[in-house]
């Protein structure tokens, strides 16, 4: 039996603080890694990243024999010299000249195929095939753009990305749906499930971007533009890259003393303050003006939207979840379920769920199981969700008698709409909303509403529990 393995009281008071450390550690290390998450942030990304993929491959087609001739501007013996000692994977050296825009049509059909989220567990890992292929190939015109394609690419393999929003998402719905009608097979229609491989894909893509960013912002203070606030103001005048014209700054060198400081703040202390919950949307909209910004005056759109792309991994679920609801409107074309779903399918293909007391509703996964725990072994049915879209998705099907917001981790506007929603329905049940003191002065009494009960501050769960119960006493009198 290893250290790590002995029961807490066999070991002395410094060990027993050891080894309650390394658990913790271990522990937090196996959450950050392998929680299973949702896909709907991989199937979103596929969207945006595949079409990128299409398009940046069409580019290249444009001038095949320049770009992958034997007698183009990457021929073979430039670049047996450049890449001399690398490791240069691609099908395009032993492609024939006159194959070339065969096996290129061949490659933009596959690309297109991983778009739609046709057999994507086969086609993610050809894309990123054919995505290493035309970038060592095109040595010579090889940039940061075909560089992200390939990393994002590659931890699109990695985890579910057709799951949903796909066409192998609207095939396995079509069939399941086939054989419930035609058979006595009950099964749930219901969205895709949690993985640990989706929440891995997203955690690397995480991580490696805080790496680039990191990377590109200490490499930049190693130039004394940097420190001096110059460093902007060569882009600016740059004829070459010039979008916009903005000469003009010439008159106002402030401006691009602000622009090139606050740069290399914000890339430099983007690994770290991405993390902070309360930061990040700061964070994250000053990366979409930044790349914004560089697709709009220095013309390059396609390096900027394809690292807009990439914090799509940063979103909060609320963000994900109403850019999903506008792709809605396509439907079960685009392999996605509607609430209506729930409301309408047929008895035989969602069973009937008893009624639960209580539905809580938090995006922490501690928090819910806490809460599953705590109700369920004083006698109360509980269900749980990470998302209010789920909750009222829930609340319609198996009508708890009382639904409860622990708000930490929520929006105000998520918790407003949720209660406005909540309300709007012939025969509410009571709804409990755990706020924080901060939430409580920031939302100024618009959540009170009869039957609901606003507690705020550090509240317990018997304290919770005991209010709900009340509650419920109060409805059978």
């Amino acid at each position: 039996m290893s250290v790590k393995d002995m029961p807490a009281w066999t070991l002395p008071g410094a060990a027993r603080c050891v080894v309650g450390t390394l658990r913790h550690v271990t522990d937090g290390w196996k959450r950050f890694w392998f929680t299973p998450a949702d896909p709907t942030v991989l199937r979103l990304m596929r969207l945006l990243v595949g079409g990128m993929f299409v398009y940046t491959h069409l580019i290249w087609g444009m001038d095949l024999p320049a770009f992958f001739g034997t007698d183009g501007w990457n021929n073979p013996e430039l670049l047996a010299q450049l890449q001399h000692g690398m490791i240069a994977p691609s099908f395009w050296w032993y492609v024939a000249d006159e194959w070339m825009h065969t096996v290129h049509c061949v490659c933009i059909g596959v690309l297109f195929l991983f778009w739609l989220g046709a057999g994507t567990r086969i086609t993610s890992l050809l894309s990123l095939a054919i995505t290493i292929s035309y970038s060592y190939r095109a040595h010579m015109a090889n940039f940061g753009l075909d560089q992200l394609n390939a990393v994002l690419c590659l931890y699109l393999c990695i985890g579910p990305s057709g799951a949903a929003l796909s066409l192998d998402r609207l095939l396995t719905t079509w069939w399941t749906r086939r054989r419930v009608l035609n058979s006595k097979h009950r099964q749930d229609a219901a969205g895709p499930p949690k993985s640990t491989a989706a929440g891995l894909a997203v955690r690397l893509m995480q991580v490696h971007f805080c790496v680039i960013y990191i990377y590109a912002g200490l490499s930049k203070l190693q130039g004394p533009a940097w420190w001096s606030g110059e460093a902007v103001w060569p882009a600016f005048a740059n004829r070459e890259y010039q979008a916009i014209d903005m000469t003009w700054i010439a008159w106002y060198p402030w401006i691009a003393e602000l622009a090139t400081h606050a740069t290399i703040i914000w890339e430099v202390s983007f690994a770290a303050l991405i993390w902070v919950r309360p930061a990040r949307p700061y964070v994250l909209v000053f990366g979409f003006l930044l790349h914004a910004g560089i697709g709009a005056m220095m013309g390059m759109w396609t390096f900027g939207l394809i690292m807009i792309f990439g914090h799509v991994a940063f979103w909060p679920r609320s963000a994900i979840d109403r850019v999903v609801r506008t792709v809605r409107t396509a439907g079960y074309v685009l392999g996605i379920q509607s609430m209506d779903d729930f409301r309408e399918a047929p008895q035989a293909v969602v069973p009937p769920v008893p009624q639960p007391d209580i539905l809580c509703v938090n995006p922490r996964l501690e928090r819910r199981m806490q809460c599953l725990h705590y109700f369920s072994d004083r006698g109360l049915r509980c269900l749980v969700t990470d998302s209010t879209t789920e909750a009222r998705i829930l609340s319609d099907s198996t009508h708890p008698r009382a639904t409860v917001i622990l708000g930490s981790g929520l929006s105000d506007s998520e918790i407003l709409h949720f209660k406005e929603t909540h309300f709007e329905r012939e025969h509410p049940e009571p709804l409990f909303l755990v706020l924080s003191n901060r939430q409580s002065r920031r939302l100024n009494g618009r959540i009170e509403q009869s039957p609901s009960h606003v507690l705020d501050g550090d509240v317990s769960l018997g304290v919770l529990r005991r209010r709900i119960q009340a509650t419920f006493a109060q409805d059978r009198c």
